[in-house]
């Protein structure tokens, strides 16, 4: 349709077709003054807002996707324009063997209501995406719960592919798939920069699910201030929460502490306030930590963190796994005030590990509780750090050999 249409009453288009497709708003507006809700169970696309200005919903917007081999695309091309007022829901349950909804392919999307995204697709590949192109934007007034389901070969969805995404209410991610990829990306490319404007609560409940990435290929997150990122009730048992790019404003307190198997994996980013960080696996490279810290590594495998970080307040570093904590491989790391490693597992903690002009500016306290392992500082040739204050070694080990080493090489 080459749009231009005005419905006053609720609408409902369904796609049952085997060989075409639906596309409305292809070069004037549409104007849905009740709710509209899309059906796609055919084996071909929908498409609204296709490549027109001023489309507009004045109720909700409704996406099921229910086709064998077709795709749903909202503001598709680079003029498309849609303003929604209501609500929007939008529902994967594709059984195709890829199935794809987009919200913002590569046009402007404004939610003036809340927004639900299900991925329930069962073939092999169900994505949901949200700003797919460069072009493309999307901004929601209300909240964002986003679930991803489901298992095969890829259940993936996109906050910010390479578009721009503002969320001016809490966003919520449960991430229940075990797919072979299972990801669910945030500001993901270069050029893709999303705006958090209030909490963001994230779980990842089951085994082999790959958890989170924001900004994994050069796109930038903003958390604005007084906001929190946490872990929701389900807890975050497995994958990454990768959170690269990303920056903290103001100065409120942030707790994030993941379990089972997962890996908390931090770099080239800022936080404002006070921060504690838990994790199996815990990764810190380049990053700026501008109140206080504690970095607790709590499982079995080893974690190698190249350095490069700055620390403004008291740090706390805790190993209480059975894996190693390496830091300053590469490049030093800097402590404005004063630092505490706690080694309480069964395997080693290297500090300023092959890396020159690492420094603390307060005193470094050293405690060895553990039941078979050593501390190393300053560990390779090359390696230095300097301390300004006091340093206190503390070696209370149950091992039958357990060694504490200030400038090992």
């Amino acid at each position: 349709s080459y749009g231009g249409n005005t419905f006053q009453g609720d609408v409902t288009i369904n796609n049952t077709s085997s060989n075409g497709y639906i596309s409305m708003g292809y070069s004037s507006g549409d104007n849905f003054n009740g709710n509209l809700t899309l059906n796609n169970s055919g084996s071909d696309h929908i498409q609204i807002a296709h490549n027109s200005i001023n489309n507009s919903i004045t109720g909700n917007l409704t996406i099921n996707n229910s086709a064998t081999a077709g795709n749903v695309y909202v503001a598709t091309n680079n003029l498309s324009t849609l303003n929604i007022s209501g609500n929007v829901t939008v529902n994967n349950t594709s059984s195709a063997t890829s199935s794809n909804i987009y919200l913002g392919y590569n046009g402007q999307l404004v939610i003036g209501g809340n927004l639900t995204m299900t991925n329930n697709s069962t073939g092999n590949d169900g994505r949901l995406w949200m700003g797919y192109g460069s072009n493309s934007s999307v901004q929601i007034a209300g909240n964002t719960i986003l679930t991803n389901n489901g298992s095969g070969t890829s259940k993936l969805a996109y906050i910010g592919y390479y578009g721009d995404i503002q969320l001016n209410g809490t966003l919520e991610i449960n991430n229940n798939s075990n797919a072979s990829n299972s990801t669910v990306y945030l500001n993901d490319r270069s050029g893709s920069q999303n705006t958090y404007n209030d909490d963001i609560v994230l779980t990842s409940t089951v085994v082999n699910c790959d958890g989170f990435r924001f900004g994994d290929n050069g796109g930038t997150g903003t958390l604005a201030n007084t906001k929190t990122m946490t872990v929701g009730g389900g807890g975050f048992v497995s994958g990454y929460l990768l959170l690269e790019n990303f920056s903290q404003l103001g100065n409120t307190a942030q707790t994030i502490h993941l379990t089972d198997t997962s890996y908390l994996y931090i770099r080239d980013s800022d936080f404002g306030g006070d921060i504690s960080l838990s994790a199996p696996r815990v990764h810190s490279t380049n990053n700026s930590f501008n109140g206080t810290a504690t970095i607790s590594k709590t499982g079995q495998s080893d974690d190698y963190c190249y350095g490069g970080n700055t620390f403004a307040g008291d740090v706390i570093i805790n190993n209480s796994g059975s894996g190693y904590y390496l830091t300053g491989a590469t490049n030093p790391d800097t402590f404005s005030s004063n630092l505490t490693i706690n080694n309480s597992g069964s395997d080693h903690v290297y500090f300023a590990y092959s890396s020159s002009n690492n420094t603390i500016a307060g005193d470094l306290t050293v405690n060895n509780t553990s039941s078979a392992v050593n501390i190393y500082i300053a560990d390779q040739t090359g390696s230095t750090l300097n301390v300004d204050g006091s340093v206190t070694v503390n070696n209370s080990s149950s091992a039958t050999s357990s060694n504490i080493y200030l400038g090992y090489n």
